[in-house]
Formats: C-alpha cells, structure tokens, sequence
C-alpha cells in the first residue's frame, strides 16, 4: 500500500468514525453526510456503508420513512459484500427487517450475527432480539429458547429473564414466568 492509499483510506475511515459519533448522537443527516464522504473516499470502505445504513434505519424508525429503511437494506447489503463475516452488518439489517414485520428475514441475519459475533455481549444482545422476533411472530417456544441461551451468557441481566417471563406468560405457564420475573429483580 502506497502513501496515497493509506492517506486515502485513513481518511475515508475518519469521515466513517465521525458518521458513527454523529449516529450516537441522533443527528442522522449529518451521520449520512460524513458516511458518504467516507464512500466517496473509499468505495470498497465496509465501515462507511455499515454507518450510513445505521443512520438510515435510525432515521426509518424515528420518522416511520419505509424509504430510509429500503436504504437501511441496501447498505447493509453492500457492508455485507465487502466484508462477509461483519456480525454488526447482519445485526443491523436483521433490526431493519425486524422494524418492517419481515421476521424470517430477520430471524435468518440474527442468526447470521450469532455465528460471526466476536463476544458474549453481542451475542446475548442477538439473541434476545431474535427471540423477540420469534415472539412477534409467535413462535413463543423458540423465543424461550433464545432467551434461555441468552440467560446462559448473562445470567445477571435482568431483559433476558424479563423477556423470557414475558414469553412464558404468552403460553400460559404463570408458574414459570412468575419465577423469571423474581429472579429479574434479584
């Protein structure tokens, strides 16, 4: 790698981080701003697609725009082409079909995520997503299962048990649901 791609390449991942601080901060356009200066930079820059798809879906959620989310996918999709194996990038766009009820979609790139997650946070945040997917769309058994792995990386936070009592009440089995909440509150 020559100067001049380092330089380019560095400069384009400034314009991407700066688009990731700026997602953090709900100022979306600005987010979208600096992430296409990242792509302009570096078209084959994953981290600047991966930003600007964040703030697409943010900015689909928070404003209920169908169009930002088709964008959301799009980026997603072309973060995914550059770099296969980015859990963040099957995450991301499992949350966007999530949002818009297609939960096979989603289910399929939370599952995607699990394989490619590099630690047990991720992984318990995944996992309690998809199991809220298989609960919207009422596959309760599988979102108890997800919660229970998830319970298994992080028995000390309380949204897995939460969760999961929440799913054990949806069929019908209080007893359980009940001893998941106390132990939520432990």
């Amino acid at each position: 790698m020559g100067l001049f791609d380092f330089w380019k390449e560095s400069a384009a991942m400034q314009h991407a981080l700066r688009a990731t601080d700026l997602n953090g901060q709900g100022q979306f356009e600005l987010a979208i701003q600096e992430a296409e200066e990242a792509i302009r930079k570096d078209p084959k820059l994953a981290q600047g697609y991966c930003a600007r798809a964040y703030a697409h879906w943010q900015k689909g959620w928070t404003c209920d725009d169908p169009a930002a989310f088709r964008q959301a996918i799009a980026d997603f999709d072309a973060t995914l082409r550059l770099e296969p194996t980015r859990s963040d990038g099957f995450h991301g766009r499992a949350q966007v079909h999530m949002c818009l009820g297609q939960f096979a979609e989603a289910i399929a790139d939370f599952t995607q995520a699990l394989e490619f997650a590099d630690d047990d946070r991720s992984a318990y945040d995944t996992l309690c997503l998809r199991g809220q997917t298989h609960a919207m769309a009422g596959d309760h058994g599988r979102a108890i299962a997800d919660y229970s792995e998830a319970i298994g990386l992080d028995p000390d936070d309380p949204g897995g048990w939460e969760n999961r009592a929440k799913a054990y009440r949806a069929i019908g089995d209080p007893g359980k649901a009940d001893a998941d909440e106390r132990r939520a509150q432990e």
